[in-house]
């Protein structure tokens, strides 16, 4: 599904076939806040970092990830939303492309995990 609307975007702009791996991120990064603000996710959650500065004030810097904060009495909630993150983002994924990484984290180090 993904690939047919690359192929469209590229189709209508050929210009941009060169960065057709930064468009893909970019849909998906749409796609992902889009699950969580329906399943209620994001109101536990503040969006920052370099996305965040791109998608909401045009911002114009690049990154890679999409990154939350979770404020003062978030570690309550933790344990359920890395689960939702796991299962539901990681189940939408699967819909799209094999092979992408998911890595909540809470501050320490943790190990990603594969989508395949």
């Amino acid at each position: 599904m993904l690939n047919h609307y690359l192929q469209q975007i590229v189709a209508a702009n050929p210009d941009l076939a060169a960065i057709t791996p930064v468009i893909e991120k970019e849909i998906l990064h749409h796609d992902i806040m889009a699950v969580l603000v329906q399943q209620g996710v994001m109101s536990a959650l503040t969006f920052i970092g370099g996305t965040a500065l791109r998608m909401c004030y045009n911002s114009s810097r690049l990154s890679e990830d999409l990154d939350f904060n979770g404020g003062h009495n978030f570690k309550v909630a933790m344990k359920l939303v890395t689960i939702f993150i796991k299962k539901c983002v990681g189940s939408f994924l699967q819909q799209f492309k094999r092979g992408l990484w998911i890595t909540p984290t809470t501050g320490t180090t943790s190990k990603p995990k594969l989508i395949d």
